[in-house]
């Protein structure tokens, strides 16, 4: 009994140092950066921040909008995606144009990016959201984190959006697609990084397979993707 006993209270204490080494991995402030033109309230949708004046390395994800809202700002991996709506579809590019720049722009840059663990249950927004805010709490951070994420999977559905011009946005739907999907949540400061109102992140959705990228409106995942959080230098 006592051998037994032992082993018990020996296996609390491993389990409870390997929970503790586990959320000391991962990073819960993580170098984010919000740019917004502060005068959007009053009509003006010029530039905030200049892509030029940007440093992307390969671990900066973000989103937003380009001057004029012309086009949906995202970044995977360091690269940036511009795509716009038109008549002809959807027109996606890599490489923005001298002087051009976000309206709104909304970027973080772990140091590294470590995986979490697999994402599972995920069939709506509400579901990812609920699945990011179990993730933030395993990493044992406060209310004040703000946290970049990204989820390498597959899409059994996904409903996202461009923007095209200040008043119009332009919706889009892909069945069985492979996705990545990224994004910053966070449950303070909400406004300036422009969490989805109600919700504690803000996602948007890469599709490799056709170079497009756009904000989730609704989603449903394959359980088994990725989910990767900053860690801790």
């Amino acid at each position: 009994m006592k051998l037994n006993h032992y082993l018990v209270v020996l296996l609390m204490i491993s389990t409870l140092w390997m929970a503790n080494a586990h959320a000391g991995s991962y990073e819960c402030h993580a170098p984010v950066a919000a740019h917004e033109n502060p005068n959007v309230t009053r009509g003006d949708f010029s530039a905030a921040v200049k892509f030029d004046e940007m440093k992307l390395t390969p671990t900066t994800v973000g989103f937003g909008a380009t001057a004029n809202r012309a086009d949906e700002i995202t970044i995977v991996d360091g690269k940036l995606l511009l795509v716009r709506g038109g008549k002809a579809g959807l027109n996606a590019r890599n490489q923005p144009s001298p002087n051009e720049g976000a309206v709104v722009l909304v970027s973080g840059t772990p140091a590294v990016w470590r995986e979490a663990g697999k994402v599972d249950g995920v069939s709506s927004f509400d579901s990812l959201n609920f699945a990011l805010d179990n993730a933030v709490d395993d990493m044992k951070c406060d209310g004040s984190a703000v946290v970049p994420f990204k989820i390498v999977g597959h899409a059994k559905s996904v409903h996202w959006s461009v923007v095209n011009g200040p008043n119009k946005e332009v919706m889009n739907a892909n069945n069985d697609v492979d996705v990545v999907i990224v994004g910053v949540y966070a449950k303070t400061d909400k406004e300036h990084l422009h969490m989805v109102k109600g919700y504690n992140l803000h996602a948007h959705v890469y599709l490799p397979t056709d170079g497009v990228a756009g904000h989730i409106q609704e989603v449903e995942l394959e359980d088994g993707g990725m989910l990767y959080l900053p860690a801790a230098k």
